[in-house]
């Protein structure tokens, strides 16, 4: 019979009456470009998002994926610390089947065991922040040498920032990933302000803080701190806005969504070839050439030493093709 042991998890916390977020959320927060609509991965707690948890009780995790994967959870603290929840030196297949509900520890861990919250000077918000693969996360290497070392639930030695722009986006931005959070208050439940979400056009699925929260217009509640709002739609596009709440006011936030541009085919063949080609100043490469680009008037030049430099402004509203013939630069000799 497996032992079951206490683990107390000790959130550190910078300030004594309300720990307000000292991030960068945009940096912290992982929201895709656009929402793949492959791999699925969602955490969740045995209570609501935005409850108030207290020093000595116990909370539990709940996490799930659609597909196949490799999973990490964290927690952001208030102060930019990450400290790793799961795999841990307890509990270290990460690896999840496709439909099953988790919860810790996992039916693989090789001691029971019970996550029991503390902090050390106050209270303020907690980010769990889940992240799935379909490959392997590198970014754990690192952590779980220390997990099997002793250290069961190791802290990364550099801030939620760099952890998250050097060390997790690198690994999964070359694969196909998910992510979510859920979030709770320890000890002292805020005095929120208001945001109200707005979008030009409307209907955007908006998601803050990592979290979708629906489609625009929103009036979302939120604890005082910066918070991030991502806003998605098909055609346009992604937009994210980090914004400030202050208790007991409510904040306009408004996005402006633009549209893709159209983009066309542009082939260029030269006689000789190896020509420099730029387009509106900057160098696109060298002929043969075929490159996507967007819509709009376009300056064309092309060079090559021992020849005249050929310029064009045309229009680029379809897919061209175009083929030159470049003019020798005739020198002049004068006979004395």
């Amino acid at each position: 019979m497996k032992k079951t042991i206490l683990v107390i998890l000790f959130f550190f916390l910078a300030i004594s009456v309300f720990g307000v977020v000292t991030y960068d959320v945009q940096k912290v927060i992982i929201v895709p470009e656009q929402p793949q609509g492959g791999l699925e991965v969602s955490i969740w707690l045995d209570r609501d998002n935005g409850s108030l948890y207290y020093s000595g009780e116990e909370v539990k995790t709940y996490f799930k994926v659609n597909k196949d994967a490799y999973v990490a959870i964290y927690d952001i603290t208030p102060n930019g610390e990450i400290q790793l929840i799961f795999p841990n030196g307890y509990d270290r297949n990460n690896a999840l089947k496709a439909g099953v509900t988790y919860s810790l520890p996992t039916d693989n861990a090789t001691t029971r065991y019970r996550l029991q919250l503390t902090s050390e000077t106050g209270g303020g918000k907690e980010i769990f922040q889940i992240v799935a693969s379909t490959s392997p996360l590198g970014f754990l290497d690192d952590l779980m040498v220390r997990a099997e070392s002793g250290d069961i639930f190791p802290r990364a030695s550099i801030g939620a920032e760099d952890f998250v722009t050097m060390k997790v986006i690198p690994v999964i931005d070359k694969q196909e990933y998910a992510v979510s959070t859920a979030w709770f208050y320890l000890d002292i439940m805020p005095t929120t302000g208001r945001a109200r979400i707005s979008t030009t056009p409307s209907n955007a699925t908006l998601y803050v803080d990592g979290k979708m929260v629906g489609r625009s217009p929103v009036n979302i509640d939120l604890d005082p701190g910066n918070h991030m709002v991502t806003a998605y739609m098909n055609g346009y596009r992604t937009e994210t806005r980090q914004f400030t709440i202050v208790s007991g006011q409510t904040l306009d936030v408004r996005i402006d969504l633009q549209k893709f541009a159209k983009e066309y085919q542009f082939s260029l063949v030269t006689n000789p070839s190896d020509a420099m080609v730029q387009i509106n100043g900057s160098s696109i490469g060298r002929t043969p050439l075929n490159v996507t680009l967007e819509e709009g008037t376009k300056n064309l030049s092309v060079s090559k030493a021992g020849y005249e430099t050929y310029t064009e402004t045309f229009v680029l509203n379809r897919n061209i093709s175009k083929s030159l013939t470049l003019t020798p630069v005739v020198q002049n000799y004068q006979l004395s």
